[in-house]
């Protein structure tokens, strides 16, 4: 069997600059070529290592999310309260929707442009919203048991609201949104939280 060339390159280095062209294209919009200038590699080195196109997207929505997860770790582990943690997030959330930066979310994007349609990205698309559901879940939970969040609401419940709130955002972000309407979305999400 033949194994080509040693890898001269930084694997994980070429992906960061993939994600940040599928982000900025999507899938479908992003080519072979962009990818090949975009990674400063052949074909053949983006083949040899990747597999294939999808197999490079699936590796950058991974990573995308592996990091995503991580930040959000180290974000509650500093926060002064969890409930605190939640409202922070919203707002960054939020402010992050500026007209330079209309990027979105690219899990969001990507559940917009393939829904169903493919079913291992569509997999790991459910299996992200999951996590984040279950992480809001905890947060939640922790600000019930320090008496942050009332402690008759149905976590889970909040959580999925919660959850549904937030991809409103980043889908409305992509749009240039009023920010006095997200502003009042703010609002509304803090008092979910009482």
């Amino acid at each position: 069997m033949n194994i080509g060339r040693p890898i001269q390159f930084d694997p994980d280095v070429a992906v960061a600059k993939a994600i940040d062209v599928f982000w900025a294209n999507g899938y479908d919009a992003t080519s072979t070529a962009s990818l090949m200038e975009a990674m400063s590699l052949s074909k053949s080195s983006l083949y040899q290592t990747f597999g294939s196109k999808h197999e490079l997207f699936m590796r950058c929505l991974n990573d995308y999310s592996s990091q995503n997860h991580a930040y959000l770790r180290r974000e509650l582990a500093e926060a002064k309260s969890a409930k605190g943690f939640l409202i922070d997030f919203f707002r960054n959330a939020i402010s992050g929707n500026r007209k330079d930066n209309m990027r979105g979310c690219l899990l969001v994007n990507t559940a917009c442009e393939f829904g169903i349609s493919n079913k291992s990205t569509a997999d790991f698309i459910k299996t992200e919203v999951s996590r984040m559901a279950d992480l809001f879940q905890d947060v939640i939970e922790q600000a019930q048991a320090d008496g942050e969040i009332a402690a008759d609401k149905n976590a889970k419940h909040l959580a999925d609201s919660l959850m549904v709130s937030l991809y409103g955002i980043r889908v409305l972000g992509k749009l240039n949104p009023d920010m006095t309407e997200m502003g009042s979305l703010m609002n509304q999400l803090i008092l979910q939280l009482e």
